[in-house]
C-alpha cells in the first residue's frame, strides 16, 4: 500500500490539510516543533485506514475532531498492484462514523459503505490489521520495549499465527478430550464395580430353572396324588357295599349251579348207560326207577330232554355266578386302588420326614398318616368298611393339603429368587453392555487424545522451526541497519525465542541484555527490529509496496547517526518503499522526496510534492 493522496478538515489541530502527488518510493520527512501537527498527519494516515487511532481509544472517534468544530471529514488516495483506491471517513460530535471505499477507474466503483465494512475490506485489501499496523508499520512516539512473543502481531510476522491458533484449539481439544476420557475411565471403573456388588452367578438362574422344574413336578405329583386318593376313597366308600352285595349273590346263585350240575349229571349218566347198555342189571334198576317215580316213563321217554333242561339251568346259574364274580373282582380291583394311592403317598411321607430331619429350617408334616397305612394289607383284602377308613383318610387329606401348601410356598419362593435372578441378569446385561460401549469410546478417545498429543507435537515442531527461521530474519535484517544507527559500536544482534534481545558490543567483546544498554542505545535497537518486523509483516501479508510512518525515530540520534540511518533505510527492504518520518528537525543537506513543515499557529498545511 502506498500512499498517493491525503486529506482532511476539521481533524484535530488542522482545519485543513492536504497533501498531494506523493511520490511512490523514498523518504518523506515530517519537521517542525513539538504540537506543530507531525504527529497528526501519522493520526490522520492511521484514522483513514483503521477508523481510530494510537491516541485514542475505538469508541472515542469523536474527540479526533478539532476543538468547537461539529464534524470532521478524512481522504486517502492509495495504490496496491497498481490500482488506486479512496477512502473517505466523516464524523461528527455526536460519535456518528460514517464511512465509503472506493476503487478509482475511468468509472468510480464503491467497494464498501460503513466503518465495520470498509475495515474488513481495507485488511482484506492489505492483509494488515491494526494492531499489526500499529505495532510494525506504524512507529508511534512511545517508550522503546523488546516485542512480546506470544503477542497476535509477532505470530503473524512469524508466519505462526494460524499454527498457533490450531495448536491453542487443539489444545483446548486434547484437554477436553482428556477429561471426557478421564470420565469415561472412572465410568468404566464404577460399572465395574457395580457389576462386582450384584454377586452375578452365571449358573444361578440355570440351578434355579432345575429347582422350579422339580418343585412343580413334586407339587403336580402331589396334587396328583390327593386327586388319586380322593378318587380312590369314594370309589371304595362306592363299591364296598356293592362287593358285599355281590358276594351275596355269587354265593346265591353258586349253590343252585352246583345242584343242577350234579342232576345234570346225574340224568346224563342214566340216559348214556339206559340207551347204551340196556340189559346190564344197573340199567334195568335205573329204568325200573325212573318208570316207578317218573309218570308216564314208558309212554313219552322223557330223560333226555330233561337231561338238556337241567344242563340248560345250570349254565344260566354258571354264567350268572361268572358275571357276578367278574363285577365283583373289577369293583375289588377298584377298591385296592385305595392302598396303592396309600402306599405312594406313604413313600412321599416318609421323604418329607427325611428332608425335615436333614434341613432344620424345614416344617415337618404336621399330621400323623401311620393309622391309615396300617390299613393298608386290610384294605387290599377289603377287610374295613368304609366308615372305618374315613377318619384314618382324614389324616392323610390334612397331610396331603399341608404338602400342597408347602410346594404352591416352596415354588412361590423359586419364582420370586428367579424373578429376582433374572432381573440382576437384565441389569448385568445392561451393564456389561454399557461397559463394553464405555470401553469401545474409551479406545476411540484413547486413540483421539494420541491424534492429538502427536498433532501438537508436530504443530510445536513447526512452530518452533517458523519461529527460529523468523529470529534469523529478523536478525539479518536488523544487522543491516543497527550498525547505521549506533555508529558501529553494535553490528550483532541475538534473539531467543521468547525474544528476549542480546546485543554484541564491540567494545566488551561481548553479547549484553538489552536492559543493560542505554535508553537512546535501547531506541537505536528498537527502531532496527520495527523496520525488521515491518519487512515480515509486509512479505507474510501479502507481500506488496508498503508506506511505513516513523514518529520521532532519531530522538537519540546525532546529525552524523541520522544521515546514516535516513541514507540506509530507502534500501533496507525492496517491499518497504514509502517511508514516512517525523521529526523536529533534520540536517539541512538531506534530501527527501517530499518535505512537509509543520508550524504550532497554523491550522492549515498543503502540500504539493512535486512542487
Amino acid at each position: 500500500m502506498i500512499i498517493k493522496y491525503l486529506k482532511a478538515e476539521n481533524i484535530m489541530k488542522y482545519s485543513n490539510l492536504e497533501i498531494k502527488d506523493l511520490p511512490d518510493k523514498g523518504l518523506i520527512g515530517i519537521s517542525g516543533l513539538n504540537e506543530s501537527g507531525k504527529t497528526t498527519v501519522g493520526e490522520i494516515i492511521c484514522f483513514c485506514l483503521y477508523g481510530r487511532t494510537y491516541s485514542l481509544k475505538k469508541d472515542e472517534t469523536a474527540r479526533i475532531i478539532k476543538w468547537d468544530e461539529p464534524r470532521g471529514m478524512v481522504q486517502m488516495d492509495f495504490s496496491i498492484d497498481g490500482d488506486t483506491y479512496q477512502v473517505i471517513r466523516y464524523v461528527d460530535d455526536e460519535g456518528n462514523h460514517g464511512a465509503r471505499l472506493s476503487k478509482v477507474e475511468e468509472k468510480t466503483i464503491i467497494l464498501a459503505k460503513g466503518a465495520e465494512r470498509v475495515n474488513e475490506q481495507i485488511l482484506d485489501l492489505s492483509g494488515i490489521g491494526y494492531e499489526e499496523f500499529i505495532e510494525s508499520i506504524y512507529l508511534a512516539q512511545r517508550e522503546a520495549m523488546t516485542p512480546y512473543p506470544h503477542s497476535d502481531v509477532i505470530k503473524k510476522m512469524a508466519g505462526t499465527d494460524t499454527l498457533e491458533s490450531v495448536y491453542q484449539e487443539t489444545l483446548k481439544s486434547r484437554e477436553k478430550q482428556e477429561s471426557e476420557w478421564e470420565e469415561t475411565r472412572e465410568r468404566i471403573q464404577n460399572t465395574g464395580r457395580n457389576l462386582e456388588d450384584l454377586h452375578f452367578e452365571e449358573k444361578r438362574l440355570e440351578e434355579l430353572n432345575d429347582s422350579h422344574k422339580a418343585a412343580q413336578e413334586k407339587l403336580s405329583k402331589v396334587q396328583e396324588n390327593r386327586r388319586d386318593f380322593e378318587s380312590a376313597l369314594d370309589k371304595y366308600d362306592e363299591n364296598w357295599p356293592k362287593i358285599e352285595t355281590l358276594k351275596q349273590r355269587f354265593k346265591g346263585f353258586l349253590f343252585p349251579a352246583i345242584l343242577f350240575l350234579i342232576l345234570g349229571a346225574a340224568v346224563w349218566a342214566s340216559w348214556i348207560l339206559i340207551h347204551s347198555a340196556p340189559r346190564l342189571d344197573f340199567s334195568q334198576r335205573l329204568e325200573l326207577f325212573y318208570s316207578s317215580w317218573v309218570p308216564g316213563w314208558g309212554e313219552y321217554r322223557i330223560l333226555l330232554p330233561a337231561a338238556f333242561v337241567i344242563t340248560g339251568i345250570f349254565l344260566i346259574f354258571l354264567i350268572l355266578d361268572i358275571i357276578v364274580f367278574t363285577k365283583k373282582r373289577r369293583l375289588e380291583r377298584e377298591s385296592k386302588a385305595l392302598a396303592d394311592c396309600l402306599e405312594v403317598i406313604d413313600k412321599d411321607y416318609q421323604a418329607s420326614q427325611k428332608d425335615a430331619a436333614s434341613h432344620e429350617e424345614e416344617e415337618s408334616p404336621p399330621q400323623d398318616i401311620k393309622k391309615a397305612v396300617s390299613l393298608i394289607d386290610k384294605i387290599k383284602s377289603l377287610e374295613v368298611t368304609p366308615a372305618q377308613v374315613k377318619k384314618p383318610a382324614r389324616e392323610v387329606f390334612a397331610y396331603l393339603d399341608w404338602a400342597v401348601r408347602e410346594g404352591e410356598v416352596h415354588l412361590s419362593e423359586i419364582e420370586r429368587e428367579m424373578e429376582k435372578e433374572k432381573r440382576k441378569q437384565q441389569r448385568v446385561n445392561e451393564l456389561r453392555n454399557i461397559k463394553d460401549d464405555l470401553m469401545t469410546k474409551e479406545e476411540s478417545q484413547k486413540k483421539r487424545y494420541n491424534i492429538q498429543k502427536t498433532a501438537l507435537e508436530l504443530l510445536e515442531g513447526a512452530i518452533h522451526y517458523l519461529a527460529k527461521n523468523f529470529n534469523r530474519e529478523i536478525i539479518r535484517l536488523a544487522g543491516k541497519t543497527l550498525p547505521l544507527f549506533t555508529e558501529g559500536r553494535y553490528s550483532h544482534i541475538q534473539i531467543d525465542e521468547h525474544f528476549s534481545v542480546k546485543i554484541f558490543s564491540n567494545e566488551k567483546h561481548d553479547f549484553m541484555n538489552f536492559d543493560e544498554a542505554s535508553s537512546g542505545t535501547r531506541q537505536q535497537i528498537m527502531l532496527a527490529l520495527r523496520l525488521a518486523f515491518s519487512h515480515e509483516l509486509v512479505d507474510k501479508a501479502k507481500g506488496r509496496m508498503q508506506f511505513i510512518f516513523l514518529d520521532e525515530p532519531f530522538a537519540f540520534f546525532d546529525d552524523a547517526r541520522i544521515k546514516g540511518a535516513l541514507k540506509a533505510l530507502p534500501d533496507f527492504s525492496k517491499k518497504v518503499r514509502q517511508i514516512w518520518i517525523a521529526s523536529q528537525d533534520f540536517p539541512e543537506d538531506l534530501l527527501f522526496g517530499v518535505h512537509i513543515r509543520c508550524h504550532r499557529d497554523e491550522e492549515e498545511l498543503v502540500v504539493k510534492a512535486q512542487s
